[in-house]
């Protein structure tokens, strides 16, 4: 066997490779809350005065927000406040809780690539 189909091979593997590598475009998660206030689950003693989401990544703010419901599904007034950052929402909660479950129900969508999310989570005011 000689040298020169082997290196031929070996060069045209390694060429393959590299397209395959490069040529992909990188994947990119959607936007997922990565610190949230107040905490899932959390059992607070005094009621939260605002929720605060920060995500994995930049957000769309004008396509992004967050509203707050009691167990019933009743919907509290949150108003809107200007974030911190282009990965955060803020919401002031208009009147104090009574003691209660709630959950925070959010959408964000990401301004890397336009991916829409949404979830929610609870957490107790005792």
């Amino acid at each position: 066997m000689t040298l020169r189909p082997v290196l031929r091979a070996a060069t045209l593997a390694a060429l393959l490779g590299a397209i395959i590598v490069l040529g992909t475009p990188p994947a990119h998660a959607a936007a997922a809350p990565v610190v949230m206030s107040p905490m899932r689950f959390a059992a607070l003693i005094h009621a939260p005065r605002e929720i605060r989401l920060r995500f994995s990544e930049a957000i769309v703010m004008k396509s992004s927000g967050v509203t707050l419901t009691d167990l019933a599904g009743h919907e509290v007034r949150v108003v809107p406040v200007k974030s911190h950052g282009n990965d955060s929402i803020q919401a002031r909660i208009a009147a104090k809780l009574p003691a209660g479950v709630y959950r925070v129900h959010w959408q964000a969508v990401s301004a890397i690539d336009g991916a829409k999310t949404s979830g929610s989570y609870q957490f107790t005011v005792q």
